[in-house]
């Protein structure tokens, strides 16, 4: 065996050696495996399990880097010091005191308006999924609909326009999803609440702004998993306090004896429930017996089709998601991760995953020049079974002793429309049965969605001068989501339309064709922002002055289609030909039970909204001993929609505001812990008008 060993010396100038302690700021714990790098260099070391460290630093000007995952990064300059001790602060904590508005960061202690900040610690608390949800709960002011998956910020502020709240990403407004987003790679989310909102994005933001900043990298190269399985149990029935069959037929029993039904009444063709069908045979026609219709309502109270509803639609509900983030560096920072999830939810009939990729780059160039790079991706499939309602629906739209299953656990028949009679008078003239069997035609009807989204992120920065700074940047979003809806040929619903549409007669006319349908629907969205802004902060002694003046110009342009084929076959792709305008005006002499025209409208649409929107704003603020604040912002909004007549369509959206922080005064010094919990006292003067996306002014 011959072995190779490579020795690679790099000599440096004689330097000096730096040691000291890193310690929790909070509980000055110390920390081990704290990476500590020179700046400038890939030299380093790192604190061993009682936080001490030990680095030969170079002469000359060197400054330490101090790097723990989780944790702010400092720096200290080791100039003639050769004992340097070091306290970090979580990075949340850090966050918690700067306010990201998406054109600027701020110091917390400057703000003037109303708002709500959460770091990655406060996410990681919430379990979070994703970031819509959790939000509710972390702060007031903000409501999240379940059902419709709709976040609001500020309660509703209007009963026909769109009441979301506009989502800013890293620095420039988002038209997609907050579950897009994946959560492991979100630094900070910053909530705006007050109307000063408005005087910065205009009146987009006239339902809040959720403002999310996403992690870039920093210090040594890092691995982290993300991993997370949820399991929600199926629903406990007893909460939704139904009949069961003895309750439901006794009740339905007294309430024909006592008040009697006139619009019950047997025709021939027509399907009655068991029970209203025995009233009337022994109550109005005197077919039965009593002892008869008694044998009936006993065989029903025994009955209960709860238990195989539950084990047909329903299913311990299980969640899983991975993500895996390599982030990193220090003059070139990146952060990448990588995300799949899936869900089987409660719901059997329902099944979903998605991929995501995130990509984030941050280079410093020099002291002029830096630059952001981003890119986001995801792919998102789901698929649904339609043939039969949600378990809760089922429970309130049939009999509880309606059975699913027989004996035998054989899969029973269903009567909705037409009795034994009519369906056997279908059959003897040719047309096909219209025999419902819910555990059969459940896998009979379903959807199919896909989904797909991209977002790149461009923003370059000068620094011609130290307080000026001048930024360039862009953003791009593609959506697209198709739905496609497939009946089969023998789904209840396909064969009850193509029946209606028929002769009922041997060889008779079909106006509708014999087969499946497919509806889909396909929406695609492009849209760009392109932004011109110049910074100004500067310090003059207990003074400090900040200002910025900048321009944005968004488009975004949708295209929504729709579309449906009948005669559909999965397997062949094949469809039929049908006369629309016969369908639409309606086809008479059908076996339609009611015997009024079969009428079938197609659905097909296809729509192209168009939205431009060119801003103008300035925001500036004064601040003086760090404690006593006034901000100010104007923004101008011209839009291509059709709006307010020409006279206001330059009135401007303002806010001014003005704040106290009581703690950096003399006097509140020795209640500074209580009052910071408190946060300043704050008087603002606010002021904004804000209109619908729909009805702002055009110019361009």
């Amino acid at each position: 065996m011959i072995s190779f060993t490579l020795t690679v010396m790099v000599a440096f100038s004689q330097g000096r050696t730096v040691t000291g302690t890193v310690t929790d700021a909070a509980d000055g714990a110390p920390l081990p495996l704290v990476n500590i790098l020179i700046k400038g260099t890939q030299r380093g070391t790192v604190t061993d399990n009682a936080g001490r460290y030990t680095l030969q630093v170079p002469d000359g000007e060197s400054v330490l880097v101090f790097l723990y995952t989780g944790y702010a990064s400092r720096e200290e300059t080791v100039g003639g010091i050769t004992d340097i001790n070091v306290a970090l602060r979580e990075a949340n904590e850090e966050i918690a005191q700067v306010v990201v508005t998406g054109y600027q960061k701020i110091e917390k202690k400057r703000s003037t308006g109303s708002y709500a900040i959460f770091g990655r610690k406060d996410l990681a608390q919430a379990n979070v999924r994703s970031l819509d949800g959790p939000l509710e709960g972390l702060t007031a002011g903000v409501t999240y609909n379940s059902v419709t998956k709709k976040l609001q910020v500020r309660g509703v502020t209007s009963l026909m326009a769109n009441a979301s709240p506009l989502l800013v990403l890293d620095g420039l407004p988002y038209e997609g999803a907050l579950e897009q987003i994946n959560p492991a790679t979100v630094r900070s989310v910053t909530v705006l609440r007050d109307a000063a909102a408005a005087s910065i994005y205009g009146a987009r933001a006239a339902n809040g702004v959720i403002v999310i900043e996403t992690e870039s990298g920093e210090g040594a190269i890092q691995v982290m998993y993300d991993g997370m399985v949820q399991l929600k149990p199926r629903a406990n029935l007893s909460g939704l306090n139904l009949m069961s069959s003895e309750e439901y037929v006794d009740y339905m029993d007294w309430l024909y004896r006592t008040y009697g039904d006139g619009r019950l009444e047997k025709k021939k063709g027509y399907y009655m429930n068991d029970l209203p069908r025995r009233w009337v045979e022994r109550f109005r026609d005197n077919t039965i017996t009593d002892a008869q219709y008694g044998t009936t309502l006993d065989s029903l109270r025994g009955l209960s089709n709860r238990d195989q509803a539950q084990s047909l639609l329903e299913r311990l509900g299980v969640y899983h998601s991975h993500s895996v983030m390599v982030s990193g560096g220090d003059k070139y920072r990146f952060a990448g991760a990588l995300r799949y999830e899936q869900e089987f939810p409660n719901d059997r009939r329902t099944r979903n995953q998605s991929f995501s990729l995130s990509l984030m780059n941050s280079s410093t160039f020099n002291h002029y020049v830096s630059m952001n790079v981003g890119m986001r991706a995801r792919l998102g499939r789901t698929r649904t079974f339609e043939g039969l309602s949600a378990a809760d629906d089922f429970y309130r739209s049939y009999a509880p002793y309606q059975m699913l299953y027989g004996a035998e656990g054989e899969a029973l028949q269903f009567y909705r429309d037409r009795d034994e009679w009519g369906i056997e008078n279908l059959e003897k003239n040719g047309l096909p049965a219209e025999r419902f069997v819910p555990a059969e035609d459940l896998w009979r009807s379903y959807a199919k969605g896909t989904s797909r989204w991209g977002r790149g992120l461009l923003t370059l920065t000068f620094t011609p001068v130290q307080p000026l700074r001048v930024e360039a940047s862009g953003a791009m979003e593609y959506g697209w989501d198709r739905a496609r809806r497939i009946d089969e040929k023998d789904a209840y619903g396909m064969v009850k339309l193509y029946n209606d549409g028929s002769e009922l007669k041997p060889d008779g006319a079909h106006a509708f064709p014999r087969g499946g349908r497919l509806r889909q629907t396909l929406s695609e969205t492009f849209s760009y922002t392109l932004r011109l802004q110049a910074n100004w902060d500067q310090q003059f002694g207990v003074h400090r002055v900040t200002a910025l003046l900048g321009s944005e110009i968004r488009e975004r342009k949708d295209r929504i289609s729709g579309s449906e084929l009948l005669g559909y076959d999965p397997q062949t792709l094949a469809v039929a030909l049908v006369n629309e305008a016969e369908l639409s005006n309606g086809v008479t002499g059908t076996a339609k039970l009611n015997k009024q025209a079969f009428i079938y409208n197609l659905s097909r649409y296809e729509l192209e909204p168009l939205e431009r929107f060119c801003s103008f704003y300035t925001t500036g603020s004064y601040s003086l001993l760090q404690r006593y604040n006034i901000t100010g912002s104007v923004r101008v909004d011209q839009s291509n929609l059709w709006g307010t007549s020409r006279e206001v369509q330059w009135k401007p959206l303002w806010s001014v505001g003005a704040s106290w922080q009581i703690s950096e005064e003399d006097f509140a010094r020795n209640a500074r812990g209580w009052l910071d919990r408190l946060g300043c006292c704050a008087v603002r003067m606010e002021l904004a008008g804000t209109c619908r996306a729909g009805l702002t002014p055009c110019s361009w």
